[in-house]
């Protein structure tokens, strides 16, 4: 498992390293895919996507300029555990899910 490193946003078409620039983005995307009232007893919001990011294994990966999707996971050894997927509801059903996913388990 190795981290996606096409460079930030650039095109639609490849997954990028999640910063912690996109964290605001990050978190509402998820609380467009879920539910306000839902996320905000979750820890997806902006602060628990930095936090992630920021875990010693912990990782992120987005798609789309502006951001259309992203992922957080965490690595653990050559095995990687999906912790959060969302895509905004505006791009769905173009494959950025599988292009994330692809690119975490690349």
């Amino acid at each position: 498992m190795t981290r996606a490193t096409n460079n930030a946003g650039s095109s639609d078409s490849g997954a990028f390293p999640l910063t912690a620039e996109h964290a605001d983005l990050a978190a509402a995307i998820m609380a467009r895919a879920y539910g306000d009232e839902r996320v905000a007893a979750t820890p997806w919001s902006a602060a628990g996507i930095l936090g992630s990011l920021s875990a010693r294994y912990g990782f992120g990966l987005g798609i789309g300029a502006p951001l259309h999707g992203f992922l957080l996971a965490r690595q653990l050894g050559t095995d990687a555990e999906l912790l959060a997927i969302a895509i905004d509801q505006n791009e769905r059903r173009r494959g950025y899910g599988q292009i994330l996913l692809s690119a975490m388990m690349a």
